[in-house]
């Protein structure tokens, strides 16, 4: 399998894993679950995704340990290693 094949299959299964969203946030799963959010496609980066909390059902507390939090509500993260 070529290179770009297997970045493809690395983005789809970090996509789709929640574990690994929760360690590019720096939190835990379990603080993950307790979050309000939606995830969206980066327009400018195939390769990265932007979450977007809902900061009036997100406890302040957990968002507060976010890596990288913008204007306190969204983080853009990479979805390759």
């Amino acid at each position: 399998m070529g290179i770009m094949k297997n970045i493809e299959i690395e983005i789809k299964e970090n996509d789709a894993n929640d574990n690994y969203l929760a360690d590019k946030l720096g939190i835990s799963y379990e603080e993950l679950k307790q979050l309000t959010f939606e995830k969206k496609p980066n327009i400018d980066d195939p390769y990265s995704r932007i979450i977007i909390f809902d900061i009036t059902k997100s406890p302040r507390i957990i968002l507060a340990k976010i890596k990288h939090l913008q204007n306190g509500s969204f983080v853009n993260y990479c979805l390759k290693n």
